[in-house]
């Protein structure tokens, strides 16, 4: 028997990361996991791929992956996406739902609903009878960005099956997260990549909350190369990235406690920038709140010699699980 199998790629920086997950009689199963490195070239500007010069490293995965793991699904930067929310009535069908959203859309954007790729859930009922009406939050990003990507991909013979936020993956992740440690339904992820930082938790009425700041483990790599520029050891060295790491995670926990009333119990660290020593102890201390690197592969229960070099580098792969984890949603939904 065929089972669901998909695999979610980041494309970072510095690598692709790839993880494949497959649902199996209703058990999620980490299948393989690997990445791929990639050089400067790759990307133009921070959120704008080189699709011709990825095309050869995407060709590197397609070969790593067995036959029923080319099914992907990708990540959007959330800097590349706009969000609105809007009212529409509620007596509508669901093909003039789709019309009056984009046409709502379009009258306060730049571009053309033609030239956008629009998503959208529902959020609120309001009125009664016939006067009621659906909020929905919608949110939009340019389709020439969504297809050059997905052309991309198809063009090293993978087939792309869903593209999502970046923060959907990572929500995705803290919600399977909580599903297995249900006493840390209050603790907060916090994704250190290297350009942005991204912080995702859900209200008590259960609002998805997704926060991204400009801040990653390059500041750190600007502090490691000024601090040596003699060769010489610095003991230094990283102190500064973790005070003003801290300080992040300190203003935006205050602001999402504050405005949602909901008090933040702990911290779980992701991402390649999590990954300096004693980091977590540093953020424990600094924040005066737990806080421990996620265990990914304490999500599942796969042996880990199944899954390559996961239980290595476990924390750089987290949005590749957290896009795997989406893909297996959509199939199954």
């Amino acid at each position: 028997m065929i089972y669901p199998t998909i695999t979610g790629l980041d494309v970072g920086h510095h690598s692709i990361k790839a993880v494949s997950v497959r649902l199996k009689k209703g058990q999620l199963d980490l299948v393989s996991s690997f990445e791929v490195l990639l050089p400067e070239s790759v990307f133009v500007d921070t959120n704008n791929l080189n699709v011709e010069e990825l095309k050869p490293y995407l060709s590197r995965i397609k070969k790593q992956l067995k036959l029923n793991q080319k099914q992907v699904a990708f990540s959007i930067p959330d800097s590349s996406i706009t969000s609105k929310v809007v009212q529409i009535d509620s007596q509508l069908d669901e093909r003039e739902t789709e019309f009056a959203i984009a046409h709502n859309f379009e009258q306060h954007s730049s571009f053309s609903s033609d030239d956008l790729n629009i998503d959208y859930v529902a959020s609120e009922h309001r009125g009664t009878g016939s006067l009621q009406t659906i909020t929905y939050q919608v949110f939009a990003t340019r389709k020439d960005l969504v297809n050059s990507r997905q052309r991309c991909f198809e063009s090293a013979g993978l087939k792309p099956v869903l593209a999502d936020a970046h923060s959907n993956a990572l929500l995705t992740l803290w919600q399977r997260a909580i599903a297995v440690y249900p006493d840390k339904k209050n603790w907060m992820l916090i994704d250190i990549g290297y350009m942005q930082t991204v912080f995702c938790i859900a209200s008590p009425s259960q609002h998805l909350y997704s926060k991204h700041i400009l801040f990653g483990a390059i500041a750190q790599e600007k502090e490691t190369n000024s601090t040596n520029e003699d060769n010489s050891i610095d003991l230094s060295a990283g102190t500064l990235f973790i005070k003003q790491l801290s300080e992040h995670i300190h203003r935006q926990v205050t602001l999402y406690s504050s405005v949602n009333q909901h008090k933040v119990e702990g911290v779980w660290i992701t991402g390649g920038g999590s990954m300096l020593p004693g980091l977590s102890d540093s953020l424990s201390y600094e924040l005066s709140l737990p806080t421990v690197d996620l265990n990914l592969l304490s999500l599942f229960q796969t042996p880990k010699k199944r899954v390559g070099s996961f239980h290595e580098q476990k924390n750089q792969y987290a949005s590749a699980l957290g896009l795997a984890l989406r893909g297996i949603e959509w199939l199954t939904k």
